[in-house]
């Protein structure tokens, strides 16, 4: 269970309920996160394992919660490692996803299904017509 770190004014049962959703949520990032790492192969999963490996060394192992949204109740709470471990794969596939949308290639990284991160439902991509490109004169 988590340990309130800062601000008094935060009830208990807010803060259950917000360390509730955070983990729900961490959850969900997991599936998705080894959902993307099972699609890849050796090589490139020892890559996502050593991102994740490294984001762990600086990780505080503590997590801000927001227990009364939009704007108040911010809690820092120490967070199971399950939850911190559940993130950083979540982190490490978004690294190497990202890094491809930019023309990055690292390993042999293969881009999963497009998942929701609050609900998983697949999420259509859609292609944009090419743009024709004008002729140059010079």
């Amino acid at each position: 269970m988590a340990r309130k770190h800062a601000s008094a004014k935060v009830t208990d049962k807010k803060l259950r309920e917000a360390i509730e959703e955070f983990e729900a949520l961490c959850e969900v990032r997991g599936e998705l996160a080894q959902a993307a790492y099972d699609a890849q192969d050796g090589e490139t999963r020892q890559v996502l394992e050593r991102i994740r490996d490294r984001l762990r060394l600086a990780s505080t192992g503590y997590a801000f919660i927001q227990v009364d949204p939009p704007h108040k109740g911010v809690v820092s709470v120490k967070i199971d490692q399950r939850y911190l471990d559940f993130n950083l794969m979540f982190v490490a596939t978004e690294i190497l996803k990202d890094l491809g949308l930019f023309g990055i290639r690292v390993a042999s990284f293969d881009f999963p299904p497009m998942l929701c991160t609050n609900c998983g439902g697949e999420i259509a991509m859609t292609k944009r017509p090419k743009r024709k490109r004008k002729a140059r004169t010079t």
